[in-house]
């Protein structure tokens, strides 16, 4: 059985985890860092603690926009785009429900309009995306009019079909998605997580959890502090 970050760890994205020293390069390349329940850098630390949960459940990785600029400066090469992917399918294979963004949603659209037609029907994935974020867009209601007179000028460009049309060779692209789900499933079960001794903290609102692992990160970074020159020794502080 395996814990929280060895399952990262052989997770396609996840590799090079341990590499990471900490040096916050990918937290201050972060267009979206300030969007996130915690940032890159905090992030890698939370998985490295254990803190499933609080991982897979926060919007971080979602939030990513594939920019590649993290990737690009990490001094270490432990690739953050590709682990926030990663998180995000540990995330979906796991039933994580994750709030304040509305991109797993999407995927799943994209996803299932690709499984019954071999490519994307634009019209019928903007509908069930939308009608699958129905409580989020009451709370926006301008900003969900304001995408109304978009859809109709992509629809007299002739860019919103009303029809689907499949592919030819639906059948191969169905083979493949089979295959991949065989391999996936190998993969999930040699990296199926060690739940003993595991507290859940599932129950627990967002709140709780953000507060506990702010704590643990301050707590850390507190312990740094108190070990450096010039700092008495055996004094533990606040982080005591």
């Amino acid at each position: 059985m395996r814990g929280f970050l060895d399952e990262v760890k052989v997770t396609p994205g996840g590799e090079h985890i341990l590499a990471c020293i900490q040096c916050g390069t990918c937290t201050g390349s972060c267009p979206m860092a300030g969007a996130m329940e915690y940032p890159p850098r905090k992030i890698i630390a939370m998985i490295r603690a254990g803190m499933r949960d609080e991982v897979l459940s926060s919007n971080s990785m979602w939030f990513c926009l594939s920019c590649y600029t993290c990737t690009a400066r990490c001094p270490r090469g432990v690739k953050p785009t590709e682990l926030a992917h990663a998180l995000e399918s540990l995330a979906a294979q796991q039933g994580f429900q994750i709030g304040g963004t509305s991109t797993p949603s999407l995927y799943r659209s994209f996803v299932g309009s690709i499984k019954s037609n071999g490519r994307v029907h634009e019209l019928g994935m903007m509908i069930k995306y939308y009608l699958s974020i129905i409580p989020e867009l009451m709370k926006h209601p301008v900003a969900t009019i304001k995408v109304v007179p978009l859809g109709i000028k992509l629809f007299s460009h002739k860019r919103l079909p009303l029809k689907s049309t499949k592919i030819k060779g639906k059948e191969d692209l169905s083979k493949i998605i089979r295959k991949f789900k065989e391999v996936r499933g190998k993969h999930v079960k040699a990296a199926q997580p060690d739940t003993s001794g595991y507290v859940n903290r599932a129950t627990k609102n967002k709140a709780e959890l953000k507060a506990e692992a702010d704590y643990e990160w301050a707590k850390g970074e507190g312990n740094k502090i108190l070990k450096r020159p010039g700092i008495e020794e055996g004094n533990p502080g606040i982080f005591g």
